[in-house]
């Protein structure tokens, strides 16, 4: 069977430049929340409805290749940043929690 690759990023074309390297005013990371872009600052709840989309994507592709499970071999990861962005989660998750207790 032929393998087949994804990938699935959220950047638009326009924001590379010729070399290849994204430079719009985007987030990149979970570390980015509560950092202002375009003018907005990232919430939670803006990160966590993107992430979502990713998952809901590859579920869909997933559902149309009537496929029941996929394998990731590589994910782009800086160790430094990773460290930090699952303190920076742990956090994140306390406060999400927080905030569905009142409502």
């Amino acid at each position: 069977m032929e393998d087949i690759f994804h990938e699935i990023v959220k950047y638009p074309p326009s924001g590379y430049n010729k070399d290849g390297i994204y430079t719009s005013d985007d987030w990149t990371s979970i570390s980015d929340i509560g950092k202002s872009f375009n003018g907005k600052i990232l919430s939670v709840k803006d990160y966590l409805k993107v992430e979502g989309q990713y998952v809901n994507t590859v579920l869909m592709i997933m559902s149309a290749l009537d496929c029941e499970y996929l394998t990731i071999e590589y994910i782009e990861v800086n160790q430094d940043e990773m460290a930090n962005d699952i303190e920076i989660c742990k956090k994140n998750m306390v406060l999400v929690s927080q905030e569905h207790s009142l409502n």
